[in-house]
């Protein structure tokens, strides 16, 4: 598994930060009785006089400190590590998209989503690169699977995680992506993964796509300040959210093909196992690709959505309208929505889905919030594989 791969790095990482420190458990003082004391009856003149017990001074207890709350993004305990490591890739596709190796987003209106996204919280799940750390931010997810179907995008991830260990702001998190920096890189990488056997697809993904990764942070650097909105390549307190997720090893990265039997799966059964919620999907445009076939609805069925979750997608059909500037279509859902849909409804593609969405004020944008029509002959959904 990549993870277990990426694993020592992170818990090198870990070891550098401070461990959060903890109050001990608060002992409960004991209440008062509520039965009061029955009073001595009056002493003949030649009886001695016990004290009353319950008259006797009590010692003042000294107010104590409340325990300190469990860090959320903390490290995750071995057996969550174990589990969400644990999760299998999905074979190998035949054919990439286009025959493409899509290094960087090519969405140039993500910003459209940060309102929507903002502290959703919980679990994320999301296809491509640098887009799943923008996004994570924003929502402030306390735990991060990055999934995509080609080997050589999960690749690049281990070169993320290399640099956000390496750099303590956002501005040399950017600057190591450059020219001047790549034989430093280089070396890093090499020291990370000491087998050249696991360290070549690395450190080839860095070579390859170092260039458009730089090019496309400095993009983020230009596009998002006049916004005012924040991203983990502009702002700080965003870089150290993800950064901290990578160093308390909750940051995962895996194989996936969003319709096979394995990883999408799996990942909903760890969440459930760990009694951990699904904040964000982020599928990218990757749903015009296939039809909602019985193993997607199933994956999609296992997810275990929060209440606030949210799907967020792009699709390239222009009869939708794109967002100007671009060709892509920008459309949110609600998580626990999009399952019922996928339920119920016999919808066989994302396109059909998308006559039922609802405009929103900017042209190319919109919300799918309407509840699906039950069909009299269910779709057809794949059984869920054993844990």
């Amino acid at each position: 598994m990549l993870r277990q791969r990426f694993l020592p790095i992170a818990l090198a990482f870990a070891a550098c930060q401070p461990e959060p420190t903890t109050s001990p458990d608060v002992a409960t003082a004991a209440a008062p009785s509520d039965t009061e004391s029955t009073p001595a009856e009056a002493p003949t003149p030649t009886e001695t006089v016990a004290p009353n017990e319950t008259d006797a001074p009590t010692e003042a207890v000294e107010p104590t400190e409340p325990t300190a709350p469990a860090d959320p993004y903390g490290a995750l305990s071995p057996e969550l590590t174990s589990r969400f490591a644990g999760i299998e890739a999905d074979p190998r596709p035949e054919d990439l998209t286009r025959n493409s190796h899509y290094w960087v987003s090519n969405e140039r209106s993500q910003f459209l989503w940060w309102e929507s996204t903002r502290d959703v919280g919980g679990a994320y799940v999301g296809v491509g690169t640098d887009q799943n750390y923008m996004l994570a931010g924003w929502a402030k997810s306390d735990l991060v699977i990055l999934m995509d179907f080609d080997q050589a995008i999960v690749n690049l991830h281990g070169v993320y995680e290399i640099l956000f260990a390496k750099a303590e702001t956002p501005e040399a998190f950017v600057d190591l992506w450059s020219e001047d920096n790549e034989a430093k890189v280089q070396d890093w990488i090499e020291q990370a993964y000491p087998d050249a056997e696991a360290r070549a697809p690395i450190a080839r993904a860095h070579k390859i796509a170092r260039k458009i990764v730089h090019s496309r942070l400095r993009r983020l650097e230009r596009q998002y300040p006049p916004l005012n909105i924040p991203t983990f390549a502009t702002d700080q307190g965003h870089y150290d959210h993800i950064r901290k997720l990578w160093a308390n090893g909750r940051v995962f990265a895996v194989r996936g093909d969003l319709t096979a039997d394995k990883t999408l799966q799996q990942i909903g059964q760890a969440l459930r196992a760990s009694d951990h919620e699904l904040g964000v999907l982020y599928l990218s445009n990757a749903e015009q690709y296939f039809d909602y076939g019985a193993g997607f609805r199933r994956n999609i069925l296992a997810l275990p959505f929060a209440e606030n979750s949210i799907v967020l997608r792009t699709l390239g059909w222009s009869s939708h309208g794109f967002v100007e500037g671009e060709e892509y279509h920008y459309n949110r859902q609600s998580g626990r929505n999009f399952a019922q849909w996928m339920k119920v409804n016999r919808v066989t593609k994302l396109g059909r889905l998308l006559r039922q969405k609802t405009p929103t004020e900017v042209d190319g944008n919109s919300v799918l919030d309407r509840e699906p029509e039950v069909d009299e002959r269910p779709p057809e959904i794949a059984a869920e594989s054993a844990p």
